[in-house]
């Protein structure tokens, strides 16, 4: 099976090195640039190589990635260090499992102070709290209110639409607000304003673009991520 599908190799011929290992037979082949191959010459002076470092491409981006979550480790073969990053799961779980907590961090409640029905204005707060220990952003989230039109009391026919409300900055642990109204039309009856239940947040900053934004990693995600693997919880 194939683990990656390119090689670099860039070297200068008089920064090459062999020396000799511990063991008989065994060289190790130094290109002066961190790259290197273990090769093994057998009875018949043939050379086979048994293992190489640094020889792997991959981009910028990629080993960013891995290196900050554990999924690069230095010293390893090459062999090795292309299993951990084949394994393109890893990404896609990780990122899914970081919006899914960035998530639960926004909250919003809402409350209508007046009690008075039958007002012809009454105010529906929503405060959207942020119970984390960073800014979240206005341009990444948005509040989602379910409206409603009724015609006459008890109109088994009302109307209803969703509306959203650009997301405001919300400080570290703070809270913002938005108002709207349940206003009642006298004479020809109507009464319009939101649902009290069904408002929702909605990210509009979500996957890779998410996490790097907010996700401060710690250098084990790769780690526990093979722990779970092996150890799924039941």
């Amino acid at each position: 099976m194939e683990l990656f599908d390119s090689l670099a190799l860039n070297f200068n011929a008089d920064s090459i090195s062999v020396n000799q290992t511990e063991k008989e037979n065994e060289f190790t082949v130094g290109f002066g640039n961190g790259a290197d191959i273990t090769v093994v010459r057998d009875g018949e002076g043939n050379m086979k190589v048994t293992s190489s470092h640094g020889l792997l491409a991959f981009d910028e981006q990629t080993v960013g990635f891995a290196k900050k979550t554990g999924q690069w480790k230095d010293g390893l073969t090459d062999v090795e260090l292309a299993k951990r990053m084949s394994d393109k799961d890893f990404e896609t779980t990780l990122v899914a499992n970081v919006e899914k907590e960035f998530a639960k961090n926004l909250t919003v409640v809402h409350e209508i102070p007046s009690s008075d029905y039958f007002a012809s204005k009454r105010e529906s707060i929503y405060t959207v709290k942020n119970k984390s220990s960073k800014q979240i952003d206005g341009d990444d989230y948005q509040l989602i209110i379910p409206f409603f039109r009724e015609h006459s009391m008890g109109d088994m026919n009302v109307d209803r639409w969703n509306e959203t409300r650009k997301g405001k900055t919300i400080s570290p642990n703070g809270s913002v607000t938005y108002v709207e109204y349940i206003v009642t039309e006298e004479g020809e009856y109507e009464r319009t304003g939101p649902v009290y239940d069904g408002h929702r947040i909605e990210l509009t900053l979500k996957g890779k673009a998410l996490f790097n934004k907010y996700y401060e990693a710690k250098g084990d995600e790769y780690e526990k991520y093979l722990k779970e693997k092996e150890s799924p919880a039941k």
